[in-house]
């Protein structure tokens, strides 16, 4: 597999999400901010900023489907140098890793946690405080359906996070639904939270 078909991102980036802001129309974004991040600021997501590697291009799309879908565990270990790096330069300090869960219908199904695994590249201590309730697979939503998946998190363990600096794992950041509902979760325990992604 050839890393170099991965396209990293390229300035301007949204100061939150990590969008590029040159790929979208001028109304789409205001200053350093896409208009997403605008709402979720109005929604008062505690979600601090959220780094990704790499654009989610055919090319990503292609090794999502191998890894996540048909079971390619594996695949999770080409990503270990450069999440190992967006690590060193973007953590708080002392953070736990909080993977995304998955329903427990949505493990059985898959085998394993790709969230959990990307976790595991890092060098930081992994928490499960939150459990997540069985919705329809994201990617066969539409942005509107995305936009209006609302608490299907549920914190079950509060002390793991308390005071803490959290860092929340997925493999890819679209509408920033799944992260920001997560982080709100986490917005009375936690000290900071931020969202660490393979894809954008």
């Amino acid at each position: 597999m050839c890393q170099s078909s991965f396209k990293g991102l390229s300035e301007p980036l949204c100061r939150r999400c990590g969008r590029m802001l040159n790929e979208l129309p001028i109304a789409y974004y205001e200053g350093e901010y896409c208009i997403d991040c605008v709402q979720w600021n109005k929604k008062k997501s505690p979600l601090i900023r959220n780094c990704s590697l790499y654009k989610y291009n055919k090319f990503a799309k292609e090794v999502m489907a191998l890894f996540k879908y048909r079971g390619d565990y594996e695949l999770h270990k080409i990503f270990t140098d450069d999440f190992a790096q967006l690590y060193k330069v973007y953590s708080p300090e002392n953070p736990v890793l909080v993977p995304i869960p998955l329903s427990k219908e949505r493990m059985y199904e898959r085998g394993f946690n790709q969230a959990e695994a990307l976790a595991s590249l890092l060098p930081a201590e992994v928490a499960y405080p939150l459990t997540r309730k069985h919705t329809e697979k994201q990617a066969k939503k539409t942005r509107e359906e995305r936009l209006q998946n609302h608490r299907v998190f549920e914190l079950v363990d509060p002390e793991l996070v308390t005071n803490r600096n959290v860092i929340l794992i997925d493999d890819l950041y679209t509408t920033g639904v799944t992260l920001h509902e997560a982080a709100l979760c986490l917005k009375d325990v936690a000290a900071a939270i931020y969202s660490f992604t393979i894809y954008r």
